[in-house]
């Protein structure tokens, strides 16, 4: 393959460590939280628990996990999504949908990212027998909440400096009908994330100009 074709490295502007927690409005930090992710293959990650900052809410222990990827030659290879690495633990899929995340002030006429959610049950647990998980990627500043479009994007032959993110967020489900609770939680969680990540985090569009001189 000729060098013309090859990926560069777009650099972080901001470790992905360093992601300020106070942004996250409502949510509690509570600590790291690892091997949620069978593979990660960057150091740029996170994978914190929250608890609702108010002791009142109704609302259960969250999770995000945030992981940010780039590398230099063959296009970097987007990892699989929550359907199918969760069931490597046993979980079963009970639902699959779309979602919107709140993300006013993104960018002009952006008030929303679409994202992924996926509900998922684990035959011998108790307490967390029910829960959903949220994601969506993000590609050179596009976010995408299907991986195939994702990895379409990242491949096409004129994206030369590339990077790209997951964030996810899960929640339990208290109860039966407690989906949309639950979704709502990932929601206000997500929302707040991208802000930030866009913001002080992702390269700019002048940073991938860069990383190609």
């Amino acid at each position: 393959v000729g060098s013309w074709s090859q990926k560069r490295e777009v650099p972080i502007r901001k470790h992905i460590r360093d992601f300020d927690k106070q942004v996250l409005k409502g949510f509690r930090f509570q600590n790291e939280v690892s091997g949620l992710a069978p593979v990660t293959e960057t150091d740029e990650y996170l994978e914190w628990s929250f608890a609702p900052s108010d002791r009142q809410s109704a609302a259960d222990m969250t999770y995000l996990q945030i992981y940010y990827f780039t590398s230099a030659g063959a296009t970097p290879q987007i990892p699989h999504t929550p359907e199918v690495c969760y069931r490597q633990g046993g979980n079963q899929v009970t639902d699959i949908g779309d979602v919107d995340l709140p993300t006013p002030g993104l960018a002009p006429g952006v008030d929303s990212v679409a994202a992924k959610y996926v509900r998922m049950s684990h035959p011998t647990e108790q307490k967390n027998r029910d829960f959903v998980v949220v994601y969506v990627f993000c590609v050179n500043g596009r976010f995408y909440d299907d991986r195939e479009k994702a990895r379409w994007y990242l491949a096409m032959p004129w994206n030369r400096a590339v990077y790209f993110a997951k964030i996810e967020c899960a929640t339990r489900i208290a109860n039966p009908d407690g989906l949309r609770d639950a979704l709502d939680t990932c929601r206000v969680m997500l929302g707040n994330a991208i802000g930030e990540l866009v913001q002080h985090h992702f390269p700019t569009s002048a940073d991938i100009d860069a990383a190609l001189r």
